[in-house]
C-alpha cells in the first residue's frame, strides 16, 4: 500500500453522516487519506451515494489521493459491497456496479445511468424521455412490493413521477449526462429510501440564467427550486418561445410537485452547492463545503400512504398553477411531462 498521511476511522453512510464524514476528511492538511471501514455499521442508500459523488469530486478536482482498508468486516460493509459502493470507488474485486440481483427485488443497488442509455431503451426516438418514463417505472416497480393491487398503483404513481422528474432535472438543466440512484425498500421498518444525485453546475448556478431572480445564494436558490413555476427562464412568454415545439420543456413545477407529495408521505431532503433544505421541517442546513451537483433523498412512510388520494398530484399542481398566477417571474402552466402520472 502506498504511503497515506492521514487516516479516517468510517463510522457509518447515512444521509446526514455522510456529508458529516466528507466534512471532516477535508480538514486534514493532507490529501493523501486512507479510509478504513473496520467500524462501519450503519449503511444506507443516501449516504453512498452522496459520499460516492463527494469523493469523485475530491479526486477529480482537489487532487486528494485515496486508500481503502478492511472492506470486508462488517455486515455494513458487505451491505455497501452488495449495493456496488466499492467497485463505484474503484476498487477491485468487489460486486459490480448495477449487477448485483437480490433475492428479494426489493432494492435497486447503485446504478449510473446516462441519457443515451434511455434513448437506447426506445431507439424509435432519439429524445430521451421515452427510455425514461421506461426506465421510471421498472424502478418504481421494483420497490412497489405488495400484494394489495390498489396500494400498489397509488405507490408505484407517486415513484414513478418522482423519479421523472428529478432526473430529467439533470439531462435538462446541467451539461451532465448521468446520474446516480440508488434505492431500498426497508419492510420491516415501513419505509423506502430513494436517492438521486448528479455531478452538474447546482441548483443556484442553473437558476442564475434567469436574471429575473437577481443575484441569489444557494439557500435561496433551493427556496425558488421548490416553488411552482420557478426554471431557467421567467414568465409564460419566454417559456413559451423557448419550449413551443417541445412537449416535455421543463416548466418548473417538478421539484414543486415532488416536495408538496412528500411533505404528506415522508420527507425529503434537497441538497445543492452549501445548502441541505429538509422539506418535512422546512429548515436549510449550511455546510462548510459545496456539494459537487445535486442530490434529492426521498423517504416514502408506507402508513402515510391511506392520508393522501390517488390523484394527490393533480391536486398540486392545480394549486401550484394558481399560486403562481400572483408571481410574475413563475411559469403560469405546467408542462405536459409534469402533469403526466
Amino acid at each position: 500500500m502506498a504511503e497515506y498521511s492521514d487516516k479516517y476511522m468510517m463510522e457509518s453512510l447515512t444521509g446526514d453522516s455522510a456529508l458529516r464524514q466528507i466534512s471532516e476528511i477535508r480538514k486534514f492538511k493532507s490529501k493523501k487519506v486512507l479510509l478504513d471501514f473496520s467500524n462501519m455499521r450503519s449503511v444506507r442508500s443516501a449516504g453512498m451515494i452522496l459520499f460516492l459523488i463527494c469523493i469523485k469530486d475530491l479526486l477529480r478536482n482537489e487532487n486528494y489521493e485515496f486508500w481503502c482498508s478492511n472492506t470486508n468486516l462488517t455486515h455494513g460493509c458487505s451491505y455497501a459491497d452488495t449495493m456496488g459502493f466499492f467497485d463505484a470507488l474503484g476498487l477491485q474485486g468487489h460486486v459490480k456496479v448495477g449487477t448485483y440481483k437480490g433475492r428479494n427485488d426489493d432494492y435497486l443497488g447503485i446504478q449510473r445511468i446516462t441519457e443515451r442509455e434511455l434513448i437506447l431503451l426506445n431507439p424509435q426516438s432519439d429524445d430521451f424521455y421515452p427510455g425514461l418514463e421506461t426506465y421510471c417505472e421498472k424502478i418504481a416497480r421494483v420497490l412497489t412490493k405488495n400484494d394489495n393491487l390498489e396500494f400498489n398503483k397509488k405507490l408505484e404513481t407517486f415513484l414513478k413521477y418522482s423519479i421523472r422528474e428529478i432526473i430529467r432535472n439533470t439531462f435538462e438543466h446541467t451539461t451532465k449526462n448521468e446520474v446516480f440512484i440508488a434505492a431500498q425498500r426497508h419492510e420491516n421498518a415501513g419505509y423506502i429510501e430513494l436517492v438521486i444525485s448528479d455531478e452538474g453546475e447546482g441548483i443556484r448556478r442553473t437558476l442564475s440564467v434567469n436574471k429575473a431572480l437577481g443575484k441569489i445564494n444557494d439557500s435561496q436558490a433551493l427556496r425558488y427550486a421548490i416553488q411552482p413555476g420557478i426554471s431557467m427562464v421567467s414568465g409564460d412568454e419566454l417559456y413559451q418561445k423557448r419550449n413551443r415545439t417541445n412537449l416535455t420543456g421543463n416548466s418548473g413545477y417538478g421539484l414543486y410537485v415532488t416536495s408538496e407529495l412528500f411533505k404528506k408521505i415522508g420527507d425529503m431532503k434537497l441538497i445543492s452547492g452549501s445548502a441541505v433544505l429538509d422539506i418535512k421541517s422546512n429548515t436549510i442546513t449550511e455546510m462548510d463545503f459545496k456539494y459537487p451537483g445535486t442530490a434529492v433523498v426521498l423517504n416514502v412512510y408506507i402508513n402515510e400512504l391511506d392520508s393522501v388520494s390517488d390523484n394527490e398530484i393533480e391536486q398540486i399542481v392545480a394549486l401550484g398553477e394558481k399560486s403562481a398566477q400572483d408571481d410574475p417571474n413563475a411559469i403560469k402552466k405546467a408542462s405536459k411531462s409534469s402533469r403526466i402520472f
